[in-house]
């Protein structure tokens, strides 16, 4: 799988362009690692900073509401290409936006691990991922990408926590969790230096404050200071 950043224009063979000045951060990790804890520390951590941020959030466009409703009964081709889609919608907004930091929790790699977790469960064949690779063809890869690290006990524990609360069928198990974890491992392989591996039992605001930290420093002016 080939995936080469700063492609110019949007043609049939190359990616759309996050606007000059952009900074474009995914944070990932397996179902229950924490990612929508740690994008909700980080956020006002940065506009404290007086750096103008904007957060994209699956379920966030107006297809949105629907795709989530029907979510556990969509199969797993119809999945990749809801996710696409919505995804597409809140890139043309990342696009249209003059934030300094853009940033996504769940992006490009999500999307390629969780339909990769259907292949190894059986419910879709190897195709289904040379279609994910299509798709994401069509979204820039980001700039800087963290990967939250925790234990599968742990992040099964609070899948089951969120479905309690929510009053949701509890469906997680470990298996497909780790097999997640794997396919993770190989985004990071594949292209190491765009992700930052972090420890995703940390408290949040520690957590927040290290990305941060992080983020400033790549920021194309630099100009700014994390907030204390």
């Amino acid at each position: 799988m080939t995936e080469e950043r700063g492609q110019a224009a949007c043609t049939p063979s190359a990616r759309p362009e996050w606007r000059s000045g952009s900074l474009a951060v995914s944070i990932e990790g397996i179902d229950g690692s924490g990612k929508s804890t740690l994008v909700k520390a980080v956020e006002p951590l940065l506009r404290a900073g007086g750096i103008d941020v904007l957060v994209l959030q699956e379920f966030a466009s107006p297809i949105g509401p629907g795709l989530e409703s029907c979510l556990a009964n969509m199969p797993p081709y119809g999945r990749a290409y809801a996710f696409a889609a919505e995804q597409q919608w809140l890139l043309q907004v990342a696009i249209e936006a003059s934030a300094q930091v853009i940033l996504w929790d769940r992006y490009v790699d999500s999307a390629w691990a969780c339909r990769a977790t259907d292949v190894s469960q059986g419910r879709a064949g190897q195709d289904l991922l040379e279609m994910v690779d299509l798709l994401n063809q069509r979204l820039p890869l980001p700039h800087l990408t963290f990967r939250l690290r925790v234990p599968i006990a742990i992040a099964a524990a609070r899948a089951r926590d969120r479905q309690r609360r929510l009053n949701l069928e509890l469906v997680y198990d470990e298996l497909p969790l780790k097999w997640q974890d794997e396919h993770f491992d190989t985004r990071v392989l594949a292209d190491p230096a765009r992700f930052v591996q972090i420890d995703g039992r940390g408290d949040p605001g520690g957590l927040a404050r290290q990305v941060v930290t992080e983020l400033i420093r790549r920021l194309p002016d630099g100009s700014s200071s994390p907030a204390a």
